[in-house]
């Protein structure tokens, strides 16, 4: 079989795994046509079985599934830590404010001058679980390490 014949042959069986694709997204997840569609055209998978070279169209359908849910389980848990940590900053932003006495521009200022955000994010898991007070004073410590560095 020459390549134009499989490729021919990929681009004729996607409407038909889709199909299938989509009843078991409906089934599964319980949601209407409309919403299954979505959830699909929405994924990187979808994408995957559009490019010729992927071959993903010969995986069976629940197999397709399956990396389907893995997709969005994986892109949603990468959301609810990116929004985690977007909290925590914006929590150490304003207690920073209000402990040092600063106007928001300035807090901003030293924030960004000194690579706090970076800071904050690198150090998130063990951070966050502290109290305000060891919060704060891990954001001076760092911030007066840096200054002495300069």
């Amino acid at each position: 079989m020459n390549i134009d014949m499989q490729n021919s042959v990929g681009f004729e069986m996607r409407p038909f795994v889709l199909k299938e694709l989509l009843a078991i997204v409906m089934q599964k997840k319980k949601i209407p046509f409309g919403d299954a569609l979505y959830y699909i055209y929405s994924s990187e998978l979808y994408k995957r079985l559009l490019d010729e070279e992927s071959k993903l169209w010969y995986l069976s359908t629940l197999s397709l599934y399956d990396l389907l849910e893995k997709e969005k389980t994986e892109d949603g848990s990468s959301k609810k830590d990116s929004e985690k940590v977007l909290l925590f900053k914006m929590f150490c932003i304003e207690n920073y404010r209000e402990k040092e006495k600063l106007s928001p521009q300035e807090t901003l200022i030293l924030f960004s001058e000194y690579k706090i955000f970076s800071f904050l994010e690198e150090t998130f898991e063990m951070l966050h679980t502290q109290g305000d007070e060891y919060i704060m004073d891990s954001i001076s410590t760092y911030i007066k390490n840096k200054k002495k560095r300069k």
